[in-house]
């Protein structure tokens, strides 16, 4: 009994030290930012279902840095919206986000990490972040607002979608809370998997707006990848 103690004590020792010794993942890997990137998801948005397009589309100055342009579209070749990133040795910022059905977009001042340029299972970044939002036609000021966001790599999974099955996807879990200065709150949690060498496979997005006096706003947002055309390699 007492060497069957000892097998199974020097066995988690083992499995504990191979688990915390994990190199960990470079994240330009598992998020493409190259010219002719392009994706295509399924979105669901709370039943109704629309097919969207992601596509790197160039670069653009947003508080004088270079941040790299991803262009969204849907019903046909409507632009909806572009985001900024920009990628450094902390990790992937998320800079802008233009809405043009909106008619708003939002600069962030204090960029919101997306994840470290290095991310490692079970590792756990904690930020702030704060933008401005204004209108599109006018530029006046809608709100501002503060946040905070807590990512976690929370596993490794193998993941079937309609563009295929892929293996090894970081299952990444992210939470936010933001305040507003036009008195909401924002409560945010994301569930997204990244696929080696393609990017963003999967998401699931869950999130309330709280105000004092106004009725709670619920959304739920489901992304499943269709197909996605990533450094000359097709996805579908």
């Amino acid at each position: 009994m007492k060497l069957s103690r000892n097998v199974i004590l020097v066995a988690l020792i083992f499995m504990l030290m191979t688990l915390f010794s994990c190199s960990p993942y470079n994240m330009a890997e598992y998020f493409p930012l190259e010219e002719g990137d392009e994706w295509t998801y399924l979105h669901n948005m709370d039943g109704d279902e629309v097919e969207g397009r992601m596509f790197v589309n160039g670069t653009e100055l947003v508080e004088g840095a270079e941040t790299v342009k991803m262009d969204v579209t849907a019903f046909g070749s409507v632009l909806v919206r572009y985001l900024c990133y920009v990628a450094d040795e902390e990790g992937f910022k998320l800079c802008k986000h233009f809405f043009a059905l909106a008619n708003w977009y939002t600069i962030f001042d204090n960029p919101r990490m997306l994840f470290p340029a290095q991310f490692s299972l079970w590792e756990r970044y904690k930020g702030d972040y704060s933008y401005s939002r204004n209108l599109i036609e006018d530029d006046s000021l809608v709100f501002t607002a503060t946040g905070s966001t807590t990512v976690l790599l929370k596993s490794i999974e193998d993941v079937t979608v309609t563009a295929g099955t892929f293996e090894d996807c970081l299952k990444i879990f992210t939470s936010q809370t933001e305040k507003r200065s036009d008195g909401w709150t924002l409560e945010l949690e994301d569930t997204a998997w990244y696929a080696h060498k393609v990017g963003l496979i999967k998401e699931e997005i869950i999130q309330t707006l709280h105000h004092p006096v106004e009725e709670d706003s619920d959304r739920t947002d489901i992304l499943e990848l269709i197909s996605a055309t990533v450094d000359g390699m097709t996805y579908e």
